[in-house]
C-alpha cells in the first residue's frame, strides 16, 4: 500500500507562533490594567484635596503635595516660580504619557504617546505666529526648534517628534485638528476600545465650555466610568491619562492662585 506523504509540521508551528501573539497582547492589556488600577487606588482623595484646598500659600500647598506621596515634586521651587511650576507639570505628563504606554502592548503604544504633545498645542501655535518663547519653555526643545526654525510654517515642524502636525500647516489647519487626525491613525482595530476612547475624547469636547469644577467632576465621572466598564481593554490607559491630566490642571490652578496670594480657585 502506498503511504501518503509525510505531513510538514512546518504550518503548526507557524499557526502556534500566531496564535501566541494575541495571547501576548491579551496579557500585556491585563498588565497595563493592573498596573493602572493599582496607580488608581492610589490617587488623591477628598482628605488628600482637603489639605491641599486648606493650605494658606504656595509653599504649604507644595509641601502638602510631598506629604500626600502620590505626585513627584522636584526640589525647583514649584510653589513660587511659575516657569519652574510649567515645565514640571509638562515633564510629569510627558513621564507619564512614556510610562504608560511602555505598559501596553506595541500597538498602542503610539497613540499613547502622542498625548504628550497635547499641551504643547497651544504654545506651538503662539510661536507659529511669531510670538516669542515664554521663559518657562526657553530650555525646552521642543519649542526652542521651532521658535528657530528656518523657513515656513511647514519646514518648522518637518522632523522629529512635531513631524505629524506638517500636514496640517500644509492644510493651514490648526495644529489642534492635525494632532488629532494624527492620533486617530495611531488607533489600532480594536472596535470597542476606539468607541470607549471616543466617547471620552467627546466628553472632553463637551465640558470644553464648564468651569473649572464642574468640568472636572465631569470628566472625573467619565473617566471613573470607562475605568470600570473596560476590564482589561486599551482605553483603561486614557481614561487613566485623563485622570491625571485633571489632577495636575488642578494642582496648577492651587498653586498658581496662591503664588498671587488669591486663595484657591481651583
Amino acid at each position: 500500500t502506498r503511504k501518503s506523504p509525510r505531513t510538514s509540521p512546518l504550518p503548526s508551528r507557524v499557526s502556534r507562533g500566531n496564535s501566541r501573539a494575541p495571547a501576548m497582547s491579551d496579557a500585556r492589556l491585563a498588565y497595563a490594567a493592573a498596573r493602572i488600577r493599582a496607580r488608581h487606588s492610589r490617587r488623591p482623595g477628598a482628605t488628600q484635596w482637603g489639605a491641599l484646598e486648606a493650605s494658606r500659600s504656595a509653599d504649604h500647598y507644595v509641601a502638602a503635595l510631598r506629604v500626600g506621596a502620590w505626585l513627584r515634586v522636584p526640589e525647583a521651587d514649584v510653589g513660587r516660580d511659575p516657569d519652574a511650576r510649567e515645565r514640571w507639570l509638562r515633564r510629569t505628563w510627558r513621564d507619564a504619557c512614556e510610562e504608560v504606554a511602555g505598559w501596553y502592548p506595541p500597538r498602542w503604544r503610539s497613540a499613547l504617546r502622542w498625548l504628550a504633545v497635547l499641551p504643547d498645542l497651544d504654545a506651538l501655535e503662539h510661536l507659529r505666529a511669531g510670538a516669542a518663547v515664554p521663559p518657562w519653555a526657553a530650555v525646552e526643545a521642543v519649542f526652542t526648534a521651532v521658535a528657530h526654525a528656518d523657513g515656513d510654517d511647514v519646514a518648522r515642524f518637518d522632523g522629529g517628534a512635531l513631524a505629524p502636525l506638517t500636514a496640517g500647516r500644509r492644510a493651514a489647519a490648526p495644529l489642534r485638528t492635525a494632532w488629532r487626525s494624527h492620533w486617530w491613525t495611531t488607533m489600532p482595530g480594536d472596535e470597542d476600545a476606539r468607541r470607549r476612547i471616543a466617547a471620552l475624547e467627546t466628553a472632553v469636547r463637551e465640558a470644553a465650555t464648564l468651569a473649572a469644577a464642574p468640568r472636572r467632576e465631569r470628566l472625573e465621572q467619565a473617566a471613573l466610568r470607562t475605568l470600570r466598564r473596560s476590564g482589561a481593554g486599551a482605553a483603561v490607559g486614557f481614561a487613566h491619562l485623563l485622570l491625571l491630566a485633571l489632577q495636575l490642571e488642578r494642582v496648577r490652578g492651587g498653586l498658581a492662585a496662591r503664588s498671587l496670594g488669591a486663595g484657591d480657585s481651583a
